[in-house]
Order: structure tokens, then C-alpha cells, then sequence
């Protein structure tokens, strides 16, 4: 155990990969306390190591949802990455030299937890999508920071960020905060839960949701929920209940729709395996 934080990694990917340190969280407030109006039933649970904990969920709405969380205390490392950004052989002062010429292009999330694998020579535990993209040109939505390397600017098309700082910490902003300690970042277009409240969302479309956010303690906790747009799945404003209900005090909506992907590895697995099921395929 000694060496796991230099050998885990989980990834959150699209336009990312997330794998996760220890991470004191420094904004806390209190846990919020709610009864929510939707219902999610946990129907198994997994140890992905110590710390690192997967479950399964039936959401009332008929589909299923997958959640990850990690403790302050799990020993892996939180990455992210881009299409082309790892690649074999690569070190960190290559891919820094070649972070301002990569070209805008898509990646399945399992090609880009292989490609970190590839490069870093870590084995990555859990994969999910991340970043908005625009779906013509592949482009990047909002902030996107990887090993320091900026590989698309903050913005306000998308308007608060999850990051990991410097210090090896978590914080999640609005995209107008100071990004001047930060190391790794992926954006998110709306908030769920802000500051310990939950935030009002008036979308009704019903579509696959990724979600990101942060606890009190400093618990990392990612929520996927399997859907099509305006066919199946919930509601953005479904997902600030949850969030907030599961004890969130900051949580961010990131890409959902077709690109809403939650893979992982756990005991006995000879790699990551796909647990939800991706509309795009």
C-alpha cells in the first residue's frame, strides 16, 4: 500500500480523465440536510480499494444510476486529460512542449483511460466523461487544465469549474474566480449545489446526466444516471436534489446526454468494464 498513490488513478474523461489524491476541502460548511422528491436505491455497492467506493442505484424514474466516492483518505491520484494528450512514451515535459499545438478531436472515454495507462504506466481504476464539447469541431466547452498545461481557457460558456489545485486539494468555482493555483480543471455548465444550498434548475428535458461534486469533508462523490435526451433519464434539477440529498455542499452539472459514461475496475477485473449504457453507444 505504501506505493498505491503512485500506481491508482481515476479518470474522468471526455475531454477528461479524473483519477483522486487526498484532498482536504477548505470552503466546508454544513452538511445539507433535505427530503428529496427523487428516490434513489442503492441496489449494490463495490470497493474499488480502500476508500474508493462504487454503488448502483434505481432511480423512481425507472433508470439507473451509478455513483463513485472517494474518501480523503483513498490513495489515488486525480488526473485529467485530453483526446491526444497522452501518449506512449510521452513524458510530462513532452506532453507539456506539445499541449499548445494538439489538435481538437474526440476519443471514446475507454481509448483515453488506455492512452493515460499507456503513457504513465498506472493502472486506472475508474473512467467517466467530463468537459462539454462543441460537437463539430470537438472543441472543448469552458475551463480545461491538464499536468498545468491549459489546453482550452476559462470562459463564461460554462460557468464553474472542478479543480485540482496545486497543493494537491479540491475546490469547485465559478468560472470568474482566480485560476492562478490551479493544476487541473474541468468545466461545468450549470450549479447544482452552491455555498450548502441547492440551486433551482427550470430544464426539463430528461436525458443521461454526469455529475460532479464535493462534501463537507472533502468527499468526492461522481453520479451518473443512464438516459436519451427527451426520452429517458432526469432533469437537471432532478440531479441538485440528488446531489444535494447524498450531502453535497458544492456539485456542478459536466457533459451527460450521449456522452455519459461511468466504467470501472473493480476486485477481480482484468480492466475498467462498462457499467452504464452510453445512448451514443
Amino acid at each position: 500500500m505504501k506505493y498505491l498513490k503512485q500506481t491508482l488513478a481515476l479518470l474522468l474523461v471526455l475531454s477528461v480523465v479524473t483519477a483522486f489524491l487526498h484532498v482536504p476541502y477548505a470552503n466546508a460548511v454544513a452538511a445539507p440536510q433535505v427530503e428529496r422528491s427523487v428516490v434513489s436505491t442503492t441496489t449494490s455497492t463495490y470497493s474499488l480499494m480502500s476508500g474508493v467506493k462504487e454503488s448502483a442505484h434505481k432511480l423512481d424514474s425507472g433508470d439507473s444510476g451509478y455513483m463513485l466516492q472517494i474518501a480523503p483518505s483513498a490513495r489515488a491520484t486525480l488526473k485529467t486529460s485530453y483526446s491526444g494528450y497522452f501518449t506512449a512514451g510521452s513524458t510530462l515535459a513532452s506532453r507539456t512542449a506539445a499541449a499548445s499545438s494538439l489538435t481538437y478531436t474526440k476519443t471514446t472515454t475507454t481509448g483515453q483511460a488506455a492512452a493515460y495507462e499507456s503513457a504513465t504506466g498506472r493502472d486506472v481504476i475508474f473512467a467517466s466523461n467530463a468537459n462539454f464539447f462543441n460537437t463539430d469541431t470537438f472543441e472543448p466547452r469552458g475551463y480545461l487544465k491538464v499536468e498545468g498545461n491549459e489546453l482550452h481557457p476559462n470562459g463564461s460558456d460554462c460557468v464553474c469549474y472542478f479543480a485540482v489545485m496545486k497543493d494537491g486539494s479540491y475546490d469547485i468555482r465559478a468560472y470568474t474566480e482566480d485560476t492562478s493555483n490551479v493544476y487541473e480543471a474541468v468545466a461545468g455548465r450549470q450549479w447544482l449545489v452552491r455555498d450548502g444550498a441547492l440551486v433551482t434548475q427550470n430544464d426539463v428535458t430528461v436525458s443521461a446526466r454526469t455529475v460532479i461534486g464535493l462534501k463537507a469533508d472533502g468527499t468526492v462523490v461522481i453520479f451518473v444516471v443512464d438516459g436519451k435526451t427527451n426520452s429517458s433519464g432526469v432533469t437537471i434539477h432532478d440531479m441538485s436534489e440528488l446531489m444535494y440529498s447524498l450531502g453535497c455542499v458544492e456539485a456542478i452539472n459536466i457533459d451527460g446526454g450521449g456522452s455519459s459514461t461511468f466504467l470501472s475496475q473493480r476486485p477481480g477485473d482484468s480492466g475498467l468494464v462498462m457499467r452504464s449504457t452510453p445512448s451514443d453507444g
